[in-house]
């Protein structure tokens, strides 16, 4: 019963290697077409992150006796915009793929409603651009997204 197992181990191994060898000899489909080795990737943009700003200070703690305590001076520390504060939200957008995208264009939503929106200029490979929002902060969490395009990619 060993034998069996080993040989269909090893058998499966076999059979993933060879259908990614011919994956990468064939190639995938992108766009309706085959990718051919040395082709270029497509323009591939990309949220990396959004960020917020003015920044405070967080929570420095010091564990003495194995207690937690804030660290002395820093108790009454604004750590958070207050309610209805302006902030900046910046994301960062890139161009991965290996191709200049096109200009494309984009909308900020607070809590699914459009807060804001534009076009995001073309995009040479290996470039990003930052994108700026400026928005009353509200007390409640709230979930902030940047769509790109048409399609809504978030």
């Amino acid at each position: 019963m060993t034998r069996i197992r080993r040989f269909v181990g090893v058998a499966l191994a076999a059979l993933v290697w060879v259908l990614a060898l011919w994956a990468v000899a064939v190639g995938s489909p992108v766009d309706g077409a085959h990718a051919v080795a040395g082709d270029p990737l497509p323009a591939d943009l990309s949220v990396q992150l959004i960020s917020r700003a003015p920044r405070y200070p967080r929570y420095r703690v010091e564990y003495s006796q194995g207690v937690p305590r804030l660290w002395p001076g820093t108790e009454d520390a604004k750590r958070f915009p207050d309610p209805g504060e302006v902030v900046t939200l910046t994301a960062r957008v890139a161009n991965q793929g290996g191709v200049a995208s096109l200009t494309t264009p984009f909308t900020w939503t607070v809590d699914g409603l459009v807060v804001g929106g534009c076009s995001l200029p073309a995009l040479e490979p290996g470039t990003a651009i930052s994108l700026t929002l400026t928005w009353p902060r509200q007390t409640a969490p709230h979930t902030i997204t940047l769509s790109l395009g048409d399609g809504g990619d978030e």
